[in-house]
């Protein structure tokens, strides 16, 4: 770790360094505690061209930078043109960044908690909400005694140890600003997606004359995430669930299994697979053990599915038929999608990072404090329901979280959120129906930055690389190359949908051929 960055090879082609930055940007004390920053940067392909470096946000929040770049870094940089350094960092107790905000004494424990909690779907009429309360709760509490300071520190002391109430985006976008002042950069160049467009906003609000150029891709309304009430994320949710159906009639019987005369009796014939689950699991017997196939782990693996629809729905598919048939054999090879594993390696896997309760302890913290009560709760999970029947019972788990994080950030934004003298427009871009961050989230985000650009994909998914658009990818590459905004009310198409394939009509220029190959590959290693 350095007060400056000192690049050191590494990987294959990559760049790494270890930034050191203060725990606490409200100190002034010289003998404040610090933090340590992983980062990992892809050099310009084109090192006579060197337009500055990107930096990429994965989302969560709680993902990693650094693994993400290493991941496809390489895609990114052929999006934008070659000629930027792409860096990606692990966000204060994330990744390999420290100190970690991890609760558990292991991977061991944290795999172990991980077997019982957040794996029922929620519902008003059973005991499943008292349950995932009680399992935040023990998390609350665990992160409660591992990240916040406690009696065993000195008075005034901040252990190194205990980032809880350091680790708020507000902290986190003074980092960004660090990291482009240490790289001798006037102004961010970013690309933030799902929570990265949060984070995004939080630093054109808060360092408005440092913008450079900033994408903000599947964009979530940072006003409305300050609520943590989680609410208001599923209105397109089902419009997705629905391209499924759509999809897999279009694409025929020799490209979806669950093929059927139309989008209605494919999805009953869904449902019907649904409701045996309900009345009659199906046990699976695979490699790491024993699993079972319910309804709760059906809806989970679709609601994950419905985040890349061109990487999972095959797949989702095969499982479905797989299950009509109770076909355990095939299933087998399809537990890792549906059931929790675990690991018993006691030491730890080299270059593997641990897990984290960082979510928490990033969108809890940077909240408005909420409690539950079970009337007001009951009214919250209806609202949501009557959004997304199927998957509110899912996404409820992410406010009963924040109803049990207890651990308060010493400094946290409160907005409002929007700057109308950024020193460089920003670029909204948005799939027309996307899984958790809906278009109307977009829109209302794009509207407190005026004379920035909204960019709608007609597509399906969670961010825009979910669904291969070279018409996207030009506007994105010529945005970072000169600035220039796409026109009010551009829409683009997606090049590539799930069981259908390539749609783009008639041939395409060599260079854009490259380029849709970019974007498929991208679409199948994003997380």
């Amino acid at each position: 770790p350095s007060e400056d960055i000192g690049w050191t090879s590494c990987f294959d082609g990559f760049r790494c360094a270890l930034l050191t930055v203060p725990m606490d940007y409200q100190s002034d004390s010289p003998d404040a505690a610090t933090a340590t920053i992983a980062l990992q940067m892809l050099p310009a392909k084109d090192s006579l061209d060197v337009q500055g470096t990107i930096l990429i946000n994965p989302g969560g929040p709680g993902q990693s930078g650094t693994v993400g770049i290493n991941r496809w870094g390489r895609h990114i940089a052929e999006i934008v043109g070659g000629n930027y350094n792409i860096l990606g960092f692990d966000p204060r107790g994330t990744g390999a960044s420290t100190p970690s905000a991890q609760c558990f004494e292991s991977d061991f424990h944290h795999q172990l908690f991980g077997m019982g909690a957040r794996r029922r779907l929620l519902s008003l009429d059973d005991d499943s909400v008292a349950e995932a309360r009680g399992w935040e709760q023990l998390a609350g509490q665990q992160c409660m005694e591992v990240l916040d300071r406690n009696s065993t520190d000195a008075p005034g002391e901040i252990s190194a140890l205990r980032p809880g109430r350091f680790m708020s985006s507000a902290s986190v976008a003074t980092d960004m600003l660090t990291i482009i002042d240490k790289l001798g950069q006037d102004k961010l160049n970013y690309w933030g997606f799902s929570y990265g467009t949060v984070l995004g906003q939080y630093f054109a609000t808060m360092y408005p004359k440092r913008v450079g150029r900033l994408v903000l891709d599947g964009v979530c309304d940072a006003q409305k995430y300050l609520e943590a009430r989680w609410n208001g994320n599923l209105l397109d949710t089902d419009a997705v669930e629905a391209s499924f159906y759509h999809f897999c009639f279009e694409g025929g019987p020799g490209k979806c299994p669950l093929y059927e005369a139309s989008p209605t009796l494919i999805r009953n014939r869904v449902y019907a697979i649904r409701d045996t689950l309900r009345r009659s699991p199906i046990p699976v017997q695979h490699a790491h053990g024993p699993a079972l196939l319910t309804e709760a782990a059906l809806d989970m693996l679709t609601f994950g599915a419905l985040y890349i629809p061109i990487r999972y729905f095959a797949t989702l598919a095969e499982i479905l038929v797989a299950a009509e048939k109770r076909d355990q054999k095939t299933l087998a090879n399809f537990a890792a999608f549906f059931s929790p594993t675990m690991s018993c390696d006691c030491d730890p896997i080299p270059g593997q990072l641990p897990s984290n309760e960082a979510f928490s302890a990033i969108a809890c913290s940077d909240g408005d404090p909420v409690s539950y009560d079970p009337e007001s709760h009951a009214r919250y999970f209806r609202n949501m329901s009557s959004d997304s029947p199927r998957f509110a019972p899912v996404w409820g788990n992410y406010y009963l979280r924040c109803t049990e994080w207890k651990i308060r950030p010493k400094w946290r934004y409160t907005g409002p959120f929007g700057s109308p003298n950024t020193s460089s427009p920003l670029l909204f871009v948005s799939p027309k129906y996307d899984t958790v961050c809906p278009l109307a989230q977009a829109r209302a985000a794009h509207a407190r930055f005026p004379g920035s650009a909204l960019l709608v994909q007609d597509s399906y998914g969670h961010t825009v690389p979910s669904a291969p658009s070279v018409c996207t990818a030009r506007h994105i590459r010529a945005y970072f190359q000169n600035g220039t905004l796409p026109e009010e009310g551009t829409e683009c198409g997606a090049d590539e949908v799930p069981f259908v394939g390539e749609t783009v009509p008639g041939d395409l220029s060599v260079d854009d051929r490259q380029l849709l190959d970019t974007l498929k590959a991208f679409a199948r290693v994003i997380p």
